[in-house]
């Protein structure tokens, strides 16, 4: 009878003896159906035998109605709430990737979340081994045995790696689950989905009730984002290990790179500055590699520095540290070391570098200088000083060949050997400065201007390789810089405008001196005029061909041997640091991936936000441009807009759509999520200039902003720039309490609360820069810049 009437429309009557089991003799029933489907049923019995009047069946239905409508209300709330809950876990979770790249450390912050969640009694995340066994990796509500263990072919993880697909695990009534972990029981029914690592799905998420309980679509959905974030922990700490170790190490032979090594050196100065300890430097190289390269070849010669990198770090003691400085440059650190100890040490690594061979049998040989750390000296003097004591050994061991010059002609070359010395060491911290910067365009412009200040060189050119062997300058010296730019569009075509030296250092991937008593004529390449000589050598990224640095000069037989060596010194660092510079942008990368997911989890929260965002973020840039910000500034204006609203990931939907006004509560609620962004953002080091723009964005020139009530100039300026054109677009967008004002409308509120709401300075410019926009053959510029 109940259920007849449920599926009906309108309340039906009926009569008996003993309806409902209580002796009822007339019953009318009134259904009611949600629009989400859900059914109510109210009933009116009368124990004595009278029809019910019309007029009553429309008030049962009348009331059924208002019920129905009261319930849906409270299902609703509750449904929000539910959601609103679960978007928070999700939001925690994701802060978690921020907070820690050890993947344990995120996993079990992520089992936590979903246990809470879901109301779950065991949660476990299980992934493949390099075997393919299937194995928990971390739980919650299992027990330590659980953990590393392989689970069965047939278990539900096993089966959903198996099968990519999500699957509902409910037995029969009075069977438990057997959900594949050891020691685990009583489960009654429960759900597990994939996770992917990289590509391939390669593990699964799963969550068990101890309880009988429905298993619904959002459920499988939210445990699926669950299993997504899972994946982006063990990429995120994959990839966060790989960068940090390629940026340490020398990829060629696995010893620690210029930059690291500078690091380590510091470090270990100042141990020894606190303890007063000693310490020592020992320099070293091959001698006459270049013969090497030339007789057998770079693939020799890098073989040649592998094996060299692999017997010093075989030699030295565990707690001493192997740098390879550039090209054949290898450096020893030698921590709490005197120098007896020291020339223990390198005796023995020469002894081993003895039983190297080069192709035929020939040995190598190397020639080493010693350096002991003084108290109060820095790292670059301690390696200068290291340097000269292996110029002097390489010196002592040419005197003592048969062939002696005349004493005139020997103090002559000692002279110019001083010189080489000198300017050996100015490579050494051009780069050390080169080291410092992250930036393709700042580290070759600084290249050149060091190789003519510094070093003294008439002209300098790089020139950077591209597919299809294209040649394009992108740095030259004054004299060339006109000509150069011109060259940009044409680089790589057929013509003379490469100089010869630098074609050939590319093809034949190794030094090229070409000098003539005649000017070189246009195969000098831009404003070759009266080019007597040439210099050329290849640049390598991680072992890849970048491109090339030239030297030209006006003198004939301007270059020697010393000068090709110290512009391959040169070279090694410009590559060093052009492959620091990429490790950076790959962990920049990184980190930004990481807030795209952030982003992506608000965009599905609220589609306005992540759009409004997007949106004034390039206006930001526009008016960023017109206030003359630098490049890093333009950067983190850009980032900053982007990110100004990520705090409300953690405002429930309920107040972030309220369509009437907020409440006081509501409005301390929404005042939290500057700082709530910031939070969010605080692990990335480099988001520094990012996080002050989210945190300060809602601060008002009048200092009546929020989170710090901050006032004009202390608030910082892209924090202002930030705030202005929020308010512009919020003015000219539809929001759920009001509809969109028109552009003239709200030009009208920025200039009314100039100066009170908004920076005045920074209002004239968007105003300035809005009329741009509207210019006949200007629309969406600004929108375009950036």
């Amino acid at each position: 009878m109940c259920g007849e009437a449920l599926v009906g429309w309108r309340a039906q009557a009926h009569s008996g003896h003993d309806l409902l089991e209580v002796g009822a003799r007339r019953l009318v029933l009134s259904p009611w159906t949600s629009d989400g489907g859900r059914r109510l049923l109210i009933g009116a019995a009368r124990l004595y035998d009278e029809s019910f009047e019309p007029g009553e069946v429309a008030l049962l239905e009348a009331v059924t109605e208002s019920v129905g409508h009261a319930l849906e209300r409270a299902w609703m709330a509750a449904e929000r709430d539910q959601h609103a809950a679960r978007q928070t876990a999700l939001v925690r979770a994701a802060k978690a990737l921020n907070a820690s790249l050890v993947t344990d450390d995120v996993l079990e912050a992520l089992c936590k979340e979903i246990s809470d969640a879901l109301r779950a009694d065991v949660v476990a995340v299980s992934f493949a081994d390099e075997n393919g066994g299937i194995r928990a990796v971390a739980g919650r509500g299992v027990p330590d045995e659980a953990l590393g263990g392989e689970q069965a072919a047939d278990s539900p993880c096993a089966s959903v790696i198996r099968t990519g697909e999500p699957q509902v695990l409910q037995p029969g009534p009075d069977d438990e689950l057997d959900v594949g972990l050891r020691g685990v029981a009583g489960i009654r029914c429960g759900l597990a989905v994939p996770a992917r690592r990289r590509a391939d799905v390669d593990g699964a998420l799963l969550a068990g009730f101890a309880t009988d309980r429905p298993i619904v679509d959002s459920d499988v959905e939210l445990l699926a984002g669950f299993a997504e974030l899972a994946g982006i922990a063990y990429r995120n700490a994959d990839d966060h290990t790989a960068v940090q170790l390629a940026a340490m190490l020398d990829s060629l032979t696995g010893c620690l790179n210029h930059g690291s090594f500078h690091n380590r050196l510091r470090e270990e100065i100042a141990r020894a500055e606190r303890t007063g300890r000693g310490l020592t430097l020992i320099s070293m190289d091959l001698d006459d590699f270049k013969s090497v390269n030339d007789r057998f070849g770079h693939l020799i010669g890098d073989a040649l520095l592998r094996t060299m990198g692999d017997i010093l770090r075989d030699a030295v003691r565990s707690y001493d540290q192997v740098g390879r400085l550039g090209g054949d440059e290898f450096m020893l650190l030698l921590p709490a070391t005197e120098e007896g100890a020291a020339r223990r040490v390198l005796d023995r690594t020469l002894a081993a570098l003895k039983q190297a061979r080069l192709p035929g049998g020939s040995a190598i040989t190397v020639s080493a200088g010693v350096s002991d750390w003084r108290v109060g000296e820095d790292a670059n003097h301690l390696i200068e000083r290291a340097d000269r004591s292996l110029l002097e050994a390489k010196a002592a061991r040419r005197v003592k060949r048969p062939s002696q010059r005349p004493p005139a002609e020997a103090e002559s070359s000692a002279a110019a050997e001083e010189h080489d010395l000198q300017r050996l060491v100015m490579a050494g911290a051009l780069g050390t400065r080169l080291a410092r910067l992250l930036d393709e365009r700042a580290i070759v412009e600084a290249t050149i201007a060091e190789l003519q200040t510094l070093l003294g060189y008439e002209r300098g050119l790089i020139v950077r390789h591209h597919a299809d062997d294209v040649l394009e300058v992108v740095a030259a010296d004054p004299q060339e810089r006109g000509a150069a730019a011109a060259e940009r569009s044409s680089a790589g075509t057929p013509g003379e405008e490469i100089p010869g030296s630098v074609r050939r250092a590319v093809a034949e991937r190794r030094p090229v001196v070409m000098n003539g008593s005649e000017p070189a004529g246009a195969s000098a390449g831009p404003a070759s005029s009266g080019i007597r000589s040439q210099l050329a050598v290849p640049v390598f990224v991680s072992a890849e061909l970048w491109g090339a640095i030239s030297l030209q000069s006006s003198a004939a037989n301007a270059f020697e041997t010393v000068d090709a060596r110290l512009l391959q010194r040169v070279a090694d660092h410009v590559g060093s640091a052009l492959r620091t510079a990429e490790l950076y942008r790959t962990l920049e990368q990184t980190y930004l991936g990481t807030a795209a997911a952030l982003a992506a989890a608000l965009e599905a929260k609220d589609l306005y936000t992540a759009d409004h965002a997007r949106l004034i973020a390039d206006l930001a840039v526009g008016l960023g441009r017109a206030l003359e910000l630098s490049e890093t500034e333009l950067r983190d204006l850009r980032y900053g807009a982007l990110f100004h609203d990520i705090g409300k990931i953690a405002i429930p939907d309920a107040i972030l759509n309220k369509p009437g006004a907020l409440d006081e509560a509501e409005m301390k609620v929404i005042r939290e999520h500057p700082l709530v962004g910031e939070r969010i953002l605080a692990p990335v080091a480099f988001l520094s200039g990012i996080r002050r723009i989210v945190r300060h964005d809602h601060e008002r020139w009048d200092g009546g902003g929020y989170p710090d009530g901050l006032r004009g100039t202390d608030i910082p300026l892209g924090a202002r720039i930030v705030f202005v054109v929020d308010a512009f677009h919020a003015m000219t967008s539809d929001r759920p309490y009001r509809k969109a004002l028109s552009r003239s409308r709200a030009r009208h509120e920025l200039k009314r609360h100039a100066g009170t709401q908004f920076d005045p300075e920074v209002v004239r410019a968007l105003l300035t820069t809005l009329d741009t926009e509207a210019e006949p053959g200007r629309l969406g510029s600004v929108a375009g810049n950036g």
